[in-house]
């Protein structure tokens, strides 16, 4: 089931962490297997795994530990403008 979840639902959550709304951002918060270095960037790769991104790009690849990302591959800036030169990409 994919869903969509409003800001307010979010926010919501925050306020309430006990209410509905957290517990609906608990269920499709939890598809990793083990923290981030930094759970703050716990979202984009979260982000990456459901919209099936290819590259999710980041000036702090320490945070993504390739053990922890499920196959997703994590790079740089300019290890992405590489991959694009590589692929032919304009």
């Amino acid at each position: 089931m994919r869903i969509v979840l409003d800001t307010n639902v979010l926010v919501s959550s925050l306020l309430s962490p006990f209410g509905p709304p957290a517990q609906v951002v608990r269920m499709v918060s939890s598809p990793l297997p083990a923290p981030l270095p930094d759970p703050k960037d716990e979202v984009f790769l979260e982000i990456a795994l459901a919209g099936g991104a290819e590259y999710p790009v980041t000036g702090n690849g320490s945070h993504f530990p390739e053990t922890l990302c499920e196959g997703v591959r994590v790079v740089s800036p300019a290890g992405f403008l590489a991959a694009r030169r590589q692929r032919g990409a304009t």
